[in-house]
């Protein structure tokens, strides 16, 4: 169990030690939110008759869309260099050498892609809460309860990114295709699939769909797909279980 904890650890060092990795994962996911919020609070100081402040729910709710979006790109770029990166770096050889198991080598890769997202994602998180409440002035703010199932479904949705991207990446051994893949399923073929209503219950078999159903809906903002939470679950975990184990069968398999 120490041995496997110390590998985790290895993990995330080897990713924090890239330096263009780790600050662009800064910026992607803390420095969004930050930015989100000064523009809409200088929009509202230039012309407040116009525009609200930079807090409150409706604000909030596009905040959250934009850190879903961002964060999931930051997961995609984690995962993806996690995945590949012992064989993109020509150690995979070395490390197998070692009598280190392969599905040990692979085991830790996501446990150390969370051990560096994850800590990113929660002060973005609670940058935005902040500035939700902080800077509501006369708009209503939303309830705990709905704070925190924004912050669940980001963090669901997000893991899920990176459960995919370590697994893709392991699976084909190039970080720049499985980039491409990954945001190109993502952010366009995934959620057209799942608005196309002619695919009838099939759509719910889409991960965006599910990733979706777990979204709060504000405004009125209907979900993509009217499944239960707990098959959006599912289909989130068997996705994610199915590419983890191709990354790992890829891992056990390829040679060194």
């Amino acid at each position: 169990m120490t041995t496997l904890r110390d590998m985790v650890v290895a993990e995330l060092l080897k990713l924090r030690k890239r330096r263009g990795l780790f600050w662009w994962s800064v910026v992607l996911v803390v420095g969004s939110v930050i930015v989100i919020e000064v523009a809409v609070q200088i929009v509202h100081i230039f012309d407040s008759a116009d525009h609200g402040p930079a807090g409150g729910t409706p604000n909030f709710a596009g905040t959250m869309s934009g850190l879903s979006a961002f964060s999931g790109l930051t997961a995609v770029l984690i995962g993806t260099t996690a995945g590949s990166g012992d064989v993109s770096a020509g150690v995979f050889r070395d490390l197998v050498s070692t009598g280190r198991s392969r599905l040990a080598l692979f085991a830790v890769r996501l446990p150390g892609s969370i051990a560096m997202f994850v800590p990113l994602l929660v002060i973005a998180y609670l940058i935005a809460v902040s500035a939700c409440y902080g800077l509501a002035g006369n708009q209503a703010t939303p309830s705990a309860r709905l704070t925190i199932h924004f912050g669940v479904w980001l963090l669901i949705g997000r893991v899920f990114d990176l459960c995919l991207a370590v697994g893709l990446a392991a699976l084909i051994g190039a970080r720049g295709i499985a980039i491409g893949v990954l945001l190109a399923w993502q952010l366009a073929v995934g959620p057209i699939l799942a608005s196309i209503t002619f695919f009838g219950v099939f759509r719910e078999l889409v991960p965006a769909a599910a990733s979706d159903r777990l979204r709060p809906v504000v405004d009125n903002n209907a979900h993509l797909t009217p499944m239960s939470i707990a098959a959006a679950l599912l289909v989130l975990a068997v996705w994610a279980a199915a590419m983890l184990a191709a990354g790992a069968w890829r891992t056990a398999t390829q040679d060194a």
